[in-house]
């Protein structure tokens, strides 16, 4: 993805660009229903009643804000639901919610619409084809609005539920994973020579995302090879390397033309970090677990996620094959055992004592050793053995510890010295 196409995407995930650009079309029906009622038959003339344009407008104007306020506050409450019941990243993405933000922008978007038309029609510069044209587009505002008050009703019910927070992040961590592979489309990485030299970050944060085509295209103009130090997801400081420049010397100018190539912002993203959705599947998982909340139904729901998306979308991604688009820009491989570490290891610290959870573990364990892609079967047998010693030393009954490691007989604990469970005394 280009960065210019990230940012826009990114706008399209916040409520003011959309009340913008709903404004920007208001003015633009407003101004031009003057221009252009001199064109409509005589025959439309007379056929809309007096005051009705007037009439309308200021119904809307009188219930689309205290509509477009209840809904705002009602995205407040299942933020707040969400968050105590899910995670904080859970619950930034349900307030991103597209119905949500559509339904919002709509009646606030209405609300202006209806105060500009008001406005507008007290300068008293709309003659009867203005008002009629006027009335139509209003009429499609209404529609519009009514649509979406349907939608939003139904998006509502589904806000407050935790269950609906896990299918969220798997959809977004499905969508990461498509097209998305371990090396981003790079070549494959190798060691820095001496005369190497290093692209810093200019601000802290996390990597949200980084242009691939425009770092390739900035390397050839150059005559250079880039080779990244930090992929998306990973924290920088002032202090670590984005980059490094092999094969010639570059310019301050030139080095900042590849310092934009990397977006760092405040917080993590999905779209290009699919570990990111792991973290966040872990994270519910583990609130779920506390002793707070006490519901290991949703960490299985959680296990359940996260293996639906990885045994489907992660062999193409992980596979060795990957073609090289960007010839000029060396990729470091984002390693399969990290991946299964943000979302699994969690769920086996705060799940050990579970024995339902460590059952649903294993067998997503199991399942992710059969993908066929490199890595998957050693990151999964390493993660269910870890899994495993967790549960013999949480789990108080001996009848469930030993249905734990029957689950895992799999990954060949028996056979393992190092990380064989200690037997009991």
């Amino acid at each position: 993805m280009q960065t210019w196409l990230f940012r826009v995407a990114q706008m399209g995930r916040r409520l003011a660009p959309r009340i913008g650009l709903q404004t920007a079309a208001s003015l633009a029906a407003i101004v031009a229903a003057p221009i252009l009622g001199p064109q409509v038959p005589g025959a439309w003339l007379g056929r809309l009643g007096e005051g009705a344009l007037d009439s309308v407008l200021t119904l809307l104007a009188s219930s689309m804000l205290p509509v477009a306020t209840f809904s705002m506050a009602s995205i407040v409450s299942a933020h707040a639901a969400v968050l105590g019941n899910a995670s904080p990243r859970a619950a930034a993405l349900m307030m991103e919610d597209r119905s949500a933000l559509r339904a919002v922008s709509a009646f606030v978007g209405a609300f202006v619409y209806s105060v500009l038309g008001l406005v507008a029609l007290a300068t008293g510069q709309y003659g009867a084809g203005a008002r009629l044209l006027l009335f139509l587009v209003t009429f499609g505002v209404v529609i519009w609005v009514i649509v979406r008050l349907v939608t939003w009703v139904d998006a509502l019910t589904r806000m407050v539920r935790v269950r609906d927070a896990v299918k969220r992040v798997e959809h977004e961590l499905g969508c990461a994973l498509e097209g998305w592979t371990a090396r981003l489309g790079g070549a494959p990485d190798g060691p820095l020579p001496a005369e190497a030299a290093p692209v810093f970050a200019s601000r802290v944060g996390y990597i949200q995302m980084i242009d691939l085509e425009a770092l390739d295209r900035l390397a050839g103009e150059a005559g250079v090879t880039v080779q990244l130090a930090r992929l998306p997801g990973d924290f920088v400081m002032r202090s670590h390397p984005l980059l490094h420049v092999l094969g010639g010397a570059l310019d301050e100018a030139q080095r900042e033309r590849l310092r934009r190539t990397v977006v760092v912002d405040d917080r993590r993203d999905y779209r290009q970090d699919p570990r990111f959705g792991l973290v966040v599947l872990g994270e519910i998982a583990s609130r779920a677990l506390s002793p707070g909340i006490n519901d290991p139904g949703t960490a299985i729901d959680a296990i359940g996620a996260a293996v639906r998306v990885l045994s489907t979308g992660a062999a193409p991604c992980w596979s060795g094959d990957t073609a090289v688009k960007w010839s000029r820009v060396r990729v470091p491989e984002s390693a399969v055992s990290a991946a299964l570490t943000d979302v699994f290891r969690p769920i086996a610290r705060d799940g050990a004592g579970f024995v339902e959870v460590q059952l649903a573990l294993q067998q997503a364990l199991e399942e992710l050793a059969r993908v066929e892609a490199p890595g998957f079967t050693a990151a999964a047998t390493t993660a269910s053995r870890q899994a495993l010693a967790r549960a013999e030393a949480a789990l108080t009954l001996e009848a469930d510890r030993a249905e734990v490691r029957d689950a895992a007989a799999w990954s060949g604990w028996a056979e393992s010295s190092r990380l064989r469970p200690a037997p009991l005394k």
